[in-house]
């Protein structure tokens, strides 16, 4: 919470509701935090908003193109270093210098993302259509249907930690049948148990192929009795009017894999892959691994049904 910090204006009266067992020492068991007493005394959002400083809701459309430059010259620049790579006349050292190159250009890439998310939430500037343009062309490059992330990313954060409405990071839950055959060890292999409970290969999945698979599949997402992608303008994700924009998205991805395609003719396949896809695993990375330590702590509290408002 903004209480554990800071002595600007409001922020007194947030330390005052929000020091309540549980929120700053520790975490409790869930059948008390789905207790409406254990609840009481939190700040209103008009408190929460009273106590953060007014400057911090001023966007700036120069400071934000300004940032969007900055990086793709810093991009623009690794990758030029990057075409005298193929000059290196030892094997073993030229790899060792590809595999850096694709870090150090993932890591600068991963600003554009940062941009990109900001322009989802309406925040690059105070132009809605310049952000819809800028979040459309950031998120294409980075292989993201922008308007389906857009909608699913506000319901998250309209809905965070709702059980029922929340769309990403839902705690997976086990029936009581599944529990106890757990517990009984009845029907597992002790050794896929461990490989599975394992925190590196839920990592290694989660920075590969989890991010792909939640937009093509909504893995890890929200549970829906039908068909649900980032990908189908039919998902229940989507309003039947904001099935456009998911077209539109769709559309924008198609003509960057156009570009895509021709770039790896007029040069070859394996400059696509060294220059583009290598490095956009690191940004991959990088967001799959954010978003994770943000979402992911074992004492975030859920909510069921009523439990849940906007301010818990």
């Amino acid at each position: 919470m903004v209480v554990h910090s800071g002595d600007r204006r409001g922020l007194g009266v947030l330390r005052q509701k929000g020091e309540r067992k549980g929120v700053l020492e520790g975490a409790t068991a869930p059948s008390e935090l789905e207790t409406e007493e254990y609840w009481q005394g939190l700040p209103t959002l008009a408190e929460i908003r009273e106590a953060i400083p007014d400057e911090y809701f001023k966007r700036s459309l120069a400071k934000s193109m300004g940032y969007l430059l900055y990086d793709g010259v810093k991009i623009a620049l690794i990758m030029y270093l990057g075409t005298f790579i193929p000059l290196i006349a030892s094997t073993p050292l030229r790899w060792a210098v590809w595999t850096f190159y694709w870090y150090v250009l993932g890591t600068v890439a991963t600003g554009w993302w940062v941009l990109a998310h900001e322009a989802g939430h309406q925040g690059f500037s105070p132009y809605r259509r310049v952000n819809h343009l800028v979040g459309t062309i950031l998120h294409t490059i980075l292989l993201v249907p922008y308007h389906p992330w857009r909608i699913s990313h506000g319901l998250h954060h309209k809905y965070n930690m709702d059980m029922a409405r929340d769309q990403v990071f839902i705690p997976a839950e086990k029936t009581p049948e599944e529990e106890r055959r757990r517990r009984s060890g009845e029907g597992s292999s002790p050794v896929l148990e461990a490989l599975m409970e394992a925190p590196l290969v839920g990592l290694l999945f989660l920075w590969t192929l989890g991010w792909p698979m939640y937009l093509l599949f909504n893995l890890g997402g929200q549970k829906y009795p039908e068909f649900t992608s980032h990908f189908y303008a039919w998902s229940p994700i989507f309003k039947p009017e904001q099935r456009p924009y998911v077209w539109e998205s769709l559309a924008a991805l198609g003509a960057w894999f156009g570009i895509l395609g021709a770039i790896a003719y007029w040069t070859s396949p394996f400059a696509v892959l060294v220059h583009y896809f290598m490095p956009y695993l690191w940004v991959n990375f990088y967001l799959v691994t954010i978003t994770y330590l943000q979402h992911s702590h074992e004492e975030l509290p859920h909510f069921r049904g009523g439990a849940w408002n906007y301010v818990r």
